[in-house]
């Protein structure tokens, strides 16, 4: 995007996690109970298979945190140019201290 929008970081996902504002739940927009990344109001699916089919205490058990954030910034950084609204959205939630 432009210059004047920084990257959302891995730092940025990892902040979150610790302060709550980026939290790993079980979908129920689709009834699937896969582990969905929640941030703000919005939830959005990530890491592939190892996230499908799982429930977020599963997730965690068996993915490590650095694995999971950058999943979480790799799914990000598809959305900044696929869906560039909702990427402002969890930009400006992640920046609203």
């Amino acid at each position: 995007m432009g210059n004047d929008i920084r990257s959302i970081t891995e730092f940025d996902i990892r902040r979150g996690l610790l302060c709550g504002k980026v939290q790993l739940v079980k979908d129920t927009l689709y009834g699937s109970g896969d582990t969905v990344c929640r941030i703000g109001l919005n939830t959005f699916f990530f890491g592939g298979m190892s996230a499908e089919g799982v429930a977020p205490y599963e997730y965690a058990t068996f993915t490590d945190l650095d694995t999971a954030v950058h999943d979480i910034v790799e799914t990000l950084e598809d959305f900044e140019t696929e869906f560039p609204d909702e990427w402002a959205y969890y930009r400006a939630v992640l920046n609203n201290d």
